[in-house]
């Protein structure tokens, strides 16, 4: 978990940096927010959509497909595609370089999910990574 939320933490920032995405589309949604308010509903978004995505890819596409298969690998890799198209054009991050970083991490949370047998490491996993995006928002909206 630890190797994955640095990961993760690290290849948002670059993206961030190097790709200078626009972010407007986020950004609209926050900048005339009070800071305190701004600071419960960062928090907010990390958790719900954290648990609402992991609910969603890990728990019933990866189930899904695990049932259908019997194939971790391919339970794995059908959730993480799925997760990673579904970035293309409103994620964070979006792009082709979106679709990509999100299917690569949708592998490493398919395996977390897989090992731990549950939910709670993807989740507070996915949580991390959700928190950094909304880091990246907060500063660029400052």
């Amino acid at each position: 978990m630890l190797i994955t939320i640095s990961m993760s933490v690290i290849a948002l920032i670059c993206w961030y940096r190097l790709l200078k995405p626009d972010l407007s589309i986020y950004l609209g949604q926050i900048q005339n927010m009070p800071l305190m308010l701004m600071l419960f509903a960062g928090l907010g978004f990390a958790l719900l959509n954290a648990v609402m995505e992991e609910l969603a890819f890990r728990w019933i596409i990866m189930n899904g497909m695990n049932s259908a298969f019997n194939s971790p690998a391919v339970s794995i890799i059908s959730q993480a595609g799925a997760f990673g198209l579904l970035h293309y054009i409103a994620g964070f991050p979006n792009g082709s370089a979106g679709v990509l970083m999100t299917f690569v991490y949708g592998i490493l949370l398919g395996v977390i999910r897989y090992k731990s047998k549950g939910m709670m490491a993807p989740v507070v996993t996915h949580f991390f990574a959700d928190l950094t995006i909304f880091i990246i928002l907060i500063t660029t909206s400052l």
